[in-house]
């Protein structure tokens, strides 16, 4: 099992705009004096990663390889990432798609598979999950404790179970299917897992994409497809993260987390 890095920068998100006008994506915003996507990667190559594949998306992909390249004049990557471009808006599921026959190029079997807005998660987590992740499981994701200390996990998927007890599937919070035991579920998805490639290429073109509410283009997502793979009796592992971690597990989507985190 050769475990590589995903990393998903592919997100058009923007929090302000310069003094042209112009929006400046979230991901190219500085934390502790570099882009903030930046951080995760990073830490992934601390935690053990020796490959990574970056998915970026037409309109912010050359400011990110500037970054890149900066990061790597500066002894900040020990390697330098493979660059894929994701030319449409179809959602992370996609972009996952899009980066692995290159991840696969670099002799990846599995992929370690992070949001570029997350960059709190600790090289412990991150090496903890590289370590606990199974070959005959088809996913090994962490999951988290939702917990007054930290809100923002409200807004993440249910992990819901079988009878005994293991995961069967994730249900988003605005799932017309997420009655109130489903969102009385204790634990939550925050999207940080090591997928089998082989699994996930032939699988994600099964997840029916979902329509957006803005009339952009329909997205595909990955958490639907826990589900399908318990479905099909594939194994997927469980990884839990303590619940003083619990704020590692914080995106940055509005002008207040991403203060929160500096």
């Amino acid at each position: 099992m050769r475990i590589g890095l995903i990393l998903v920068a592919a997100g058009y998100g923007w929090l302000r705009e310069d003094s042209s006008g112009k929006r400046i994506s979230k991901l190219l915003e500085p934390v502790s004096g570099e882009p903030l996507f930046l951080h995760p990667l990073m830490r992934a190559l601390r935690a053990g990663i020796e490959q990574a594949v970056i998915v970026v998306n037409p309109l912010y992909g050359p400011e990110m390889l500037d970054a890149i390249e900066a990061a790597v004049r500066k002894n900040m990557l020990p390697v330098r990432p493979m660059v894929v471009v994701q030319q449409d808006r179809y959602g992370s599921g996609d972009a996952v798609m899009c980066a692995i026959p290159a991840a696969r190029d670099l002799g990846m079997t599995h992929a370690l598979i992070v949001y570029a807005d997350m960059p709190r998660w600790s090289i412990e987590t991150m090496r903890t999950l590289l370590e606990e992740s199974r070959s005959d499981a088809c996913v090994t994701m962490l999951t988290a404790e939702r917990h007054d200390s930290f809100p923002a996990l409200e807004r993440y998927g249910r992990v819901v179970r079988d009878q005994s007890g293991g995961i069967s599937g994730i249900v988003e919070v605005e799932d017309p299917a997420a009655t109130s035991d489903i969102l009385a579920e204790r634990r939550v998805n925050p999207s940080l897992w090591v997928w089998n490639l082989s699994w996930l290429a032939t699988h994600i073109p099964l997840v029916p994409p979902v329509k957006r509410p803005d009339g952009r283009c329909s997205e595909i997502y990955l958490p639907p497809l826990v589900r399908m793979a318990r479905e099909e009796g594939v194994c997927v592992h469980e990884v839990c993260l303590a619940i003083e971690r619990g704020g590692e597990a914080l995106g940055v989507n509005t002008p207040e987390e991403l203060a929160f985190i500096q």
